[in-house]
């Protein structure tokens, strides 16, 4: 939802994803089958002003959550034992950004204002990141489930690339939005730890040779209704 009011502006902004999937099948001499789902959540508050020439300056604040559930069976042909394997995921990131747009006019009315315009924008945002994981592996035969739990975290400096179309539906007051916009994150992993079984402490991961990296790319499609008083 956006309210305007003279020059300036403000956007709260809400996104949730379908539940997604992605499956996947090996072959022998051990066959594997993997099961994934996972959904997403997105929140932003935005504040914003008009300057001169048709830019805009704007700040806000961002949160973001991925949630992931993953199945896994394996068969050994070799001893005839499956070894199953749940996990379930967490992955969130959040932190501010700060912004400039434009907004080319398509024609005015009779008082100068902007009809209808097609807007760029760019954002530059600091994130921070923590993904959770926990697995539960369960062998036929043996007693017992072998449990662990993954903790990453990282941070960020990232661009957020947007462009979008703006027109009237009714008059002056009301009109709509098509908003398009792509980020790609890159974190620096600062802290990996594991937690085997529930261990009273957990095992520091990072480094060893081992990279664990944290990843985050998304295209958003919004459509918005937009009211000026």
């Amino acid at each position: 939802a956006i309210l305007a009011y003279n020059t300036c502006f403000a956007d709260f902004s809400y996104q949730q994803s379908g539940t997604g999937t992605d499956d996947s099948k090996g072959t022998e001499p051990v066959l594997e089958k993997d099961n994934n789902e996972f959904e997403r959540q997105d929140f932003a508050l935005t504040f914003g002003c008009e300057l001169p020439n048709d830019l805009s300056l704007f700040v806000g604040y961002k949160l973001g959550q991925t949630e992931i559930q993953m199945g896994q069976s394996q068969r050994s042909f070799d001893d005839g034992l499956t070894k199953y394997r749940t996990g379930n995921a967490t992955f969130d990131s959040k932190g501010p950004f700060i912004g400039m747009a434009y907004s080319y006019p398509f024609g005015r009315d009779d008082k100068g204002l902007k009809t209808s315009q097609l807007g760029v924008k760019l954002a530059v945002t600091k994130l921070g990141a923590d993904y959770t994981q926990t697995n539960t592996t369960r062998i036929d035969g043996v007693a017992g489930d072998d449990v662990d739990n993954w903790l990453l975290s990282g941070d960020t400096f990232g661009c957020t690339l947007g462009v979008n179309w703006t027109a009237p539906i009714f008059n002056k007051h009301f009109s709509y939005r098509v908003a398009l916009d792509y980020y790609n994150y890159n974190f620096d992993t600062d802290s990996a730890h594991v937690v085997r079984n529930e261990e009273a402490l957990p095992i520091n991961i990072l480094g060893g040779g081992m990279n664990y990296d944290l990843k985050e790319s998304m295209y958003s499609l919004q459509l918005q209704l937009l009211y000026q008083f």
